[in-house]
């Protein structure tokens, strides 16, 4: 199972990601398991004596467990495919969301709602140095790493109204590589049937 016992007695799910063996073999027992369970139903509902309706279940059983065995490596291969592609995409948004906070938080100290001596030096420093490593990230999407460059260039210079439109900018180049957004279902390749 995917969890371990705990003193109570409750199940803890793990809570690492699902590799593609891990979802085979969960798909794999549930068909199968349906796929019996299936066929003993079906021999029970055309009247069968329970042994027609073990050996029916049992039959489909085995056969069903086989066809797992002998698809197993293909489907995982096509799941692996699909699981490296979903990591790159998502970590490349989640790279991109990480450095949209940080300019974020770059602008606020920047440009203080309250005052211009709200903020002290040291804070805008630490600030700004923590916006330039989080952009220095090298798995950023391109169309993001130019918005960055023109919003920490636009924060440096000091241009209130040019930091606006370029952090709207900056913000619709992140939402743009955000994986729901930018890979929508009907827009990914369908798995081939080799």
């Amino acid at each position: 199972m995917d969890g371990r016992l705990c003193g109570e007695g409750r199940w803890i799910h793990d809570l690492s990601p699902p590799t593609p063996q891990r979802l085979y073999r969960k798909l794999a027992v549930q068909w199968t398991a349906t796929g019996a369970l299936a066929s003993g139903s079906a021999a029970a509902a055309l009247g069968g004596a329970p042994d027609v309706v073990g050996l029916a279940a049992g039959a489909s059983l085995g056969a069903l467990s086989m066809v797992a065995v002998l698809v197993r490596r293909r489907a995982v291969a096509r799941l692996a495919a699909r699981f490296e592609d979903e990591f790159a995409a998502g970590y490349a948004s989640g790279v991109a969301q990480a450095v949209l906070m940080h300019v974020v938080a770059y602008e606020a100290v920047a440009f203080p709602l309250t005052s211009p001596d709200a903020v002290s030096a040291d804070e805008r420093a630490a600030h700004r140095n923590a916006a330039y490593l989080a952009a220095a990230a090298a798995d950023l999407p391109h169309p993001v790493r130019e918005a960055r460059a023109t919003a920490l260039e636009a924060l440096d210079a000091g241009d209130a109204r040019r930091v606006h439109q370029v952090m709207n900018e900056l913000a619709q180049a992140v939402r743009a590589t955000h994986t729901p957004g930018s890979r929508r279902p009907s827009q990914r390749e369908p798995l081939s049937r080799d």
